[in-house]
């Protein structure tokens, strides 16, 4: 993904408390919204917790799986999925209206 050149570097300068030793969230903004990837280096499927915050996004945001191109829908804080042992997930997040919020 980074061939892509939509990610930069891992957001452990910003806000280190949402680093764990075998869980990383790495991001950039893209031309439309925002990009992240999900790493877990830990040996069994953990759930990774991607605050809107950590990005410095506001207010509602859809999210997009772009590996598995699935709509995961619309947040408002920020969204936990799990993510497989030595595995990814690849996010985009893109503002979103007030009245599409589903979970």
């Amino acid at each position: 993904f980074c061939s892509l050149g939509f990610l930069e570097k891992p957001l452990e300068n910003q806000l280190k408390d949402f680093l764990k030793r075998d869980k990383e969230i790495w991001g950039s903004e893209v031309i439309d919204g925002y990009a992240a990837l999900l790493f877990n280096s830990g040996n069994n499927t953990a759930n990774i917790t991607a605050p809107l915050e950590l990005f410095k996004l506001k207010g509602p945001h859809k999210v997009r799986d772009l590996i598995l191109h699935k709509d995961l829908g619309t947040i408002e804080k920020g969204i936990s999925l799990p993510v497989e042992s030595h595995g990814v997930r690849a996010l985009k997040f893109t503002k979103a209206n007030t009245e599409e919020i589903n979970f």
